[in-house]
């Protein structure tokens, strides 16, 4: 549902602006403790509303990248993402593109397309945000496809039996694994990240 934008601009600018300042603050927080499970529930919420206050309004892409980075901090909570300095800075360079789609929607009732920094963030943090509905959880709250994609990294790891291996040995489990990671093509572990699974099993044989 889009709200006249007349009636609710102003409301809707101040309240996000608040929510982004507290999103700023709380990320100069979490630089200094970045596993304290306090500040990232925070966080969380600030995020949250941005979001939703976002989608109300018809700015869906202000509301998704919201949601990216609302995920970024569930995942961190859940403890299937560590907030590292690389972390904290697309964080923030997502907080900027926030602010500056909010001044954009201020001086001209349009948002910015953020598709691009959206996109950019999932890819440096691995979160697999879709829409800017709830986010899949397990029976245990945490997020679904992160979970799942941390069992087949769990899977890999248990193929490294007894340290270092002879090349040939190491191809061969490289095509064992590969073999079981197509098995996992029904919890939506992309063909695509194969590689990146075969990176982390060499790596560990190194």
């Amino acid at each position: 549902m889009k709200f006249d934008l007349a009636s609710f601009k102003e409301d809707f600018l101040t309240e996000e602006q608040d929510n982004l300042q507290a999103l700023d603050g709380g990320l100069l927080k979490l630089e200094k403790k970045p596993a304290d499970k306090e500040i990232l529930n925070e966080l969380m919420r600030f995020s949250h509303t941005v979001k939703g206050a976002a989608g109300m309004m018809g700015f869906k892409k202000m509301a998704f990248l919201a949601h990216v980075i609302e995920d970024v901090f569930d995942y961190a909570r859940n403890n299937l993402l560590e907030i590292t300095p690389k972390t904290i800075e697309i964080l923030f360079e997502g907080l900027d593109g926030l602010n500056g789609s909010l001044e954009q929607i201020r001086k001209t009732d349009k948002e910015k397309n953020l598709d691009s920094l959206s996109k950019k963030i999932k890819a440096v943090t691995g979160v697999e945000t879709q829409g800017i509905g709830k986010s899949k959880r397990s029976e245990g709250g945490e997020p679904e496809v992160a979970k799942q994609k941390l069992n087949v990294k769990k899977e890999v790891a248990k193929k490294v039996v007894g340290g270092k291996a002879s090349l040939k040995e190491t191809k061969a489990k490289q095509k064992e694994i590969a073999d079981k990671i197509k098995l996992f093509s029904y919890i939506k572990v992309p063909v695509k990240r194969l590689d990146t699974m075969m990176d982390l099993l060499e790596s560990l044989l190194i």
